[in-house]
Parts: C-alpha cells; sequence; structure tokens
C-alpha cells in the first residue's frame, strides 16, 4: 500500500537510439555522422545534417523559484519568478542558439524542460513529442494540433534516420527521499 508520503506522478522519459538506418547498409559512404549538442540543464540536439531533434530544450535560465525550503542565488541580477508567477521564455536566447528543429521531445513538464518549447515549436513548425500535459502547454501557447505527438508509453516512432521509444517513469515530489523508489502500482 502507497503511504501518503509518497506522491509519485508519471511522466515518459524517451530515449533516442542513435543507430541511424543507413548504417544497417553495406554502403558505409553514404553514413552521415550523428552530432550531439548540449544545450544545458536537460536539453540536446541530435542531427545527422538532415534530422534535427532537441530534447528538452531549455536556454531561458530563468531565475526560477527556489525548491521548497531552498533559498534565491545570492547576487543573482535576473528577474525573480515566485511559484505564482508567469515565467516568460528569454526569445533571445532560444534563436541565438536554435535555427532549426524538426522534432522536439519533451520528457516531462517541469519548467525546465517545457518553458521554451512553444516559442521554438512556432518558429521551426517542429512536431512536439511528449505527454498529455505537454500538449496541453503547447495549446495554451496556440501550438497547431497537427504539431502535436502525445506519448502515453511503449510507442516506437521514426525520426527520419532515427527511431525513438517512449517509455513510462515516475517521479517523486522533492520531499521524497532521492533513494525512494517508485511504486509499482497506480496511487489507490
Amino acid at each position: 500500500m502507497m503511504k501518503s508520503a509518497f506522491a509519485c506522478c508519471s511522466v515518459f522519459t524517451m530515449s533516442v537510439l542513435l543507430t541511424q538506418a543507413a548504417q544497417n547498409q553495406p554502403n558505409a559512404e553514404e553514413n552521415k555522422p550523428v552530432t550531439l549538442k548540449y544545450l544545458g540543464a536537460a536539453g540536446w540536439e541530435i542531427t545527422d545534417g538532415t534530422t534535427y531533434i532537441l530534447i528538452d530544450p531549455y536556454l531561458s535560465r530563468i531565475n526560477g523559484p527556489p525548491p521548497p525550503g531552498g533559498h534565491p542565488l545570492a547576487g543573482d541580477t535576473r528577474k525573480a519568478y515566485g511559484w505564482a508567477d508567469l515565467a516568460s521564455p528569454d526569445a533571445a536566447a532560444i534563436d541565438a542558439h536554435i535555427q532549426r528543429a524538426d522534432f522536439v521531445l519533451v520528457t516531462h513538464t517541469h519548467y525546465d524542460h517545457i518553458l521554451d518549447v512553444p516559442h521554438i515549436a512556432l518558429k521551426t513548425r517542429a512536431a512536439v513529442i511528449g505527454t498529455e500535459s505537454t500538449e496541453n502547454v503547447m495549446r495554451a501557447y496556440a501550438v497547431p494540433e497537427e504539431q502535436l505527438i502525445t506519448v502515453r508509453g511503449g510507442e516506437d516512432y521514426q525520426f527520419g534516420s532515427f527511431s525513438s521509444k517512449s517509455f513510462p517513469a515516475f517521479t517523486a515530489l522533492l520531499t521524497t527521499s532521492a533513494t525512494s523508489v517508485p511504486p509499482q502500482h497506480p496511487l489507490e
């Protein structure tokens, strides 16, 4: 039975498999190198020069609210956002680093994973792949429905020469121990 001290929500962690379809072909000259670029935080750009995939792109680096019991960073001159404030992405920072995206994979909808995604999706017309809460955030920012792909776990996708499989994962609230094991069954 679940203790009330544990509150877990299901998130979908997406894993991009970097094996290209072209690598299975005998002609190695047609293979395109795969480039991974770290965007900071949890963000990555993965490309073979043809298909561009972003995972959790977060370039705004807002001065967000500290976790419960935490403290603001001393000397931080950026605008401080509280828990009830509407945060805005840093369009200049995003535009300086993201010129193209075909797909944006969002592992879960914490602000440091999703804040910049609506701007990127509207700018690049990239498909946004994430949970239902991800898609609801995109709808709130008027990202067109045809750009939204909702995952529930277990789906396999093909993105050009890349493939991806989604699977359900769990995350606990900050008040739980880092060594806590997620439940095997949904909360009752």
